[in-house]
């Protein structure tokens, strides 16, 4: 579809992917998807014949199944600032989504071809605030009411942020929602 762009803009690659979908509250399971993140369009093969590209309005959630894992989407509700479609990494009292995303750089390649490359950001949820984490300060200064506890944390534990791997923020969230239910 995009001429003359190196990579691909489809989630991870350019296959399709074994899913299950939710949409309007009924499931279906098996389905082949492809992501294009892109243009945050979810795009699904009819009977091996015909793409449709799923109306983003009605879809619910989709999870992808990988083979050593499975990727878990929501559609976020605009209301909560939040608009398109988002990985669910970590849900408690406090959240963690994140938004996979491409962007098209152009000329990146011999200054002649535009290239995909990966722009993806990382949300963290707290009391219905949502916020972006670009860092690790980022991070210490959404939960600035328990940051020395918190600091303290990570060096007994000795975690370290990873945004490249979300999944290495869940035990910093897991804490954070401890301390706020005493």
């Amino acid at each position: 579809m995009y001429y003359n762009v190196y990579g691909t803009e489809f989630i991870i690659e350019d296959r399709w992917f074994r899913a299950s979908v939710v949409v309007d509250g009924i499931s279906f399971d098996g389905v082949e998807i492809k992501y294009d993140i892109y243009n945050d369009d979810l795009l699904a093969n009819y009977l091996g014949r015909k793409i449709i590209i799923l109306n983003k309005e009605r879809v619910d959630s989709f999870t992808i199944h990988l083979d050593d894992s499975d990727l878990c989407f929501s559609n976020m509700d605009p209301d909560q600032g939040i608009k398109g479609y988002y990985q669910v990494i970590y849900e408690g009292n406090s959240q963690i989504y994140k938004k996979w995303r491409k962007k098209r750089a152009q000329f990146a390649i011999e200054a002649r071809y535009d290239e995909f490359q990966p722009d993806n950001t990382l949300l963290v949820v707290i009391d219905n605030r949502v916020n972006e984490v670009k860092n690790r300060r980022h991070l210490l200064n959404i939960m600035s009411d328990r940051k020395k506890e918190i600091k303290d944390f990570m060096r007994h534990e000795n975690i370290r942020i990873d945004l490249d791997r979300a999944e290495s923020l869940i035990p910093i969230l897991e804490y954070y929602d401890t301390m706020h239910e005493n």
